[in-house]
């Protein structure tokens, strides 16, 4: 998995939760 596919699932994975970061 790359950088960018990494956090394009964390971007993913903080809109499911509510987070902002």
């Amino acid at each position: 998995m790359t950088n960018e596919e990494r956090l394009a699932q964390l971007k993913g994975q903080d809109k499911a939760q509510g987070k902002l970061f």
